[in-house]
């Protein structure tokens, strides 16, 4: 099974059992706090080790998060520690957030510019992405990245409009490797 598919059945059954047992924002925040846990390479380092049982592993993350997350939260880690698929929480974490935000009708969206941009441009990425997707509301993080060099990248869904001059640039090398021009004499 592919990681994709394998960390969305995992992400959709704990959801499922979230929204049957109305604790979904309970289990939304210990996957925000999963997911900034997660980010920290020695905790990352200790799922994916295969040297290390799963019976301390489960000792480990009990000791760690402890009352921070919730019963249901706690016995879903432990099913993913025995069942071997500890590697894969980032993903899944990932996973349950994209589902969670689709079941409220949130879009996620990024927006990379090469300077800060005001409350007023981001107010109308932020329309523009409503109107484009028909979702109650949108999660915008702006980032600023000097490579973009102008213009601007927005990504959401499946969809990426790249205007950055960075791009062009890249588009202009490629017309020029083509070379179409054919030298008569």
């Amino acid at each position: 099974m592919s990681n994709s598919r394998l960390s969305y059945r995992y992400a959709k059954s704990i959801l499922d059992l979230a929204v049957e047992r109305n604790s979904l924002s309970a289990v939304a925040a210990d996957m925000d706090i999963l997911q900034r846990a997660l980010q920290q390479r020695d905790l990352l380092l200790l799922m994916r080790s295969p040297i290390i049982n799963a019976d301390k592993k489960t000792t480990i993350v009990q000791k760690i998060f402890g009352s921070q997350l919730s019963a249901m939260t706690n016995s879903f880690l432990g099913i993913i520690i025995r069942k071997h698929r500890e590697a894969y929480l980032p993903e899944i974490v990932a996973a349950f957030k994209a589902q969670c935000n689709q079941l409220s009708g949130v879009v996620t969206a990024k927006l990379t510019t090469a300077v800060p941009v005001d409350d007023q441009i981001v107010q109308k990425v932020k329309d523009l992405v409503l109107r484009e997707t028909k979702k109650s509301t949108v999660d915008l993080q702006v980032k600023v990245d000097p490579f973009v060099m102008g213009g601007f990248i927005l990504e959401y869904d499946d969809k990426l409009f790249d205007t950055s001059i960075q791009q062009k640039l890249q588009d202009l090398e490629m017309a020029f490797q083509e070379n179409k021009y054919v030298r008569k004499f």
